[in-house]
């Protein structure tokens, strides 16, 4: 009796929706991200003509979109002439890429098995896609501060892989991350700064200033609240007035020990912030590179 009753109950839960036994519906990875995931090197041949590429299609892609803003860009100067295969200036101006690599893409990179070098626009370069990418970003992003930069990118692609691993097992989700993100890794967490934080705040707030926490590292100072020397008479009556200041902190003092912990992880958010504005800038270097050598029609430099 008592069993039937709990049945019942779990019954009417169910259709509720108070309660589910049921696990969570997960997709399967399509066979379209599997290739893109994949390390094999067959990602790069066609057995329909059975020809190779050297890189992966999003080096290309990355190549096209690089030497479309060239052409904007008043500060370069693309020589037409190194892309007459590419169909010319018109038809890379004024096409989708996923066209034009559809007609293009046999004449201008392919080649037969273990000939790469008679590929029309073979390199010597074997670019890294996460460097590309990043170098693209900071360019289409070059007018914000460097730290801006770093912010767009990490939040980015984190919306980027929150879409595309909704509904994925977590297994698939770090295979992913790890193979397919790797620019998000890279701002996932910093071995020895920690996490990446967008609203990362490198002076002292508030309530780390009451601790004595300063922007120098080297002063260990806290308020506290001191009688002054002079003393006052009000209403005939001896009161001494106090006030609020900062006091030199020492090891044995209270409190020293929540001010060396604070002033530490200030240290370390100043580093990570540091360290990634570093990284935007070095990446602001590189695309100046890349669009010169891809003005002269190779991702080569000269």
């Amino acid at each position: 009796m008592r069993n039937s009753g709990n049945n019942r109950i779990t019954g009417l839960l169910k259709e509720n929706r108070f309660l589910s036994t049921e696990e969570p519906s997960y997709r399967r990875l399509t066979s379209y991200e599997l290739k893109r995931m994949s390390k094999s090197k067959y990602i790069k041949y066609d057995k329909d003509v059975g020809l190779w590429i050297q890189h992966r299609k999003t080096v290309y892609l990355y190549w096209w979109k690089f030497l479309q803003h060239a052409e904007k860009d008043e500060n370069f100067q693309v020589d037409w002439s190194k892309y007459q295969s590419w169909g010319g200036r018109e038809l890379v101006m004024n096409s989708k890429f996923d066209d034009w690599w559809n007609d293009y893409w046999m004449d201008c990179f392919g080649f037969p098995e273990k000939q790469p070098q008679l590929a029309k626009y073979h390199t010597k370069r074997k670019p890294k896609i996460d460097a590309m990418r990043s170098y693209l970003f900071t360019y289409e992003q070059r007018h914000m501060s460097n730290w801006d930069i770093a912010v767009w990118i990490y939040e980015y692609e984190n919306e980027r892989i929150k879409k595309y691993t909704k509904r994925l097992r977590n297994p698939h989700v770090e295979m992913m991350k790890n193979t397919f993100w790797g620019l998000f890794k890279r701002y996932d967490e910093h071995e020895e700064f920690g996490d990446f934080d967008p609203n990362l705040e490198t002076t002292p707030t508030d309530q780390e200033r009451k601790k004595g926490v300063s922007r120098w590292r080297k002063n260990p100072r806290r308020r506290k609240k001191t009688v002054r020397d002079l003393e006052t008479f009000k209403d005939g009556i001896l009161t001494p007035e106090t006030s609020e200041g900062w006091k030199t902190m020492y090891k044995g003092d209270e409190d020293y020990w929540s001010w060396e912990d604070a002033q530490s992880e200030l240290t370390q958010r100043r580093k990570l912030k540091k360290h990634h504005i570093k990284q935007i800038d070095k990446c602001r270097k590189e695309y100046e590179i890349l669009m010169g050598s891809i003005c002269n029609g190779s991702l080569d430099p000269k």
